[in-house]
């Protein structure tokens, strides 16, 4: 899946504590989100869809979170 500057935003508004583009990197985050595409790729996910509890963003936006804390816990 391609990790589009819309995702990153989305990402961002559901975790505003990666909001800050200066301590997380659009890069970063959407290295991230990458990262968390290929953990939740499979068919049990479901597709990706902008839309409340969609099982995919969460698994990836919660990956991706728990990655950025983890990897860059005081900013990237």
């Amino acid at each position: 899946m391609e990790i589009t500057a819309d995702i990153v935003g989305q990402f961002r508004s559901h975790y505003p504590y990666f909001s800050d583009v200066t301590n997380y990197p659009d890069d970063v985050v959407s290295l991230a989100l990458a990262y968390s595409d290929d953990q939740t790729n499979s068919a049990g996910w479901g597709a990706y869809q902008d839309i409340p509890l969609n099982l995919k963003q969460n698994g990836m936006f919660s990956w991706t979170a728990n990655w950025l804390c983890i990897t860059y816990p005081d900013g990237a």
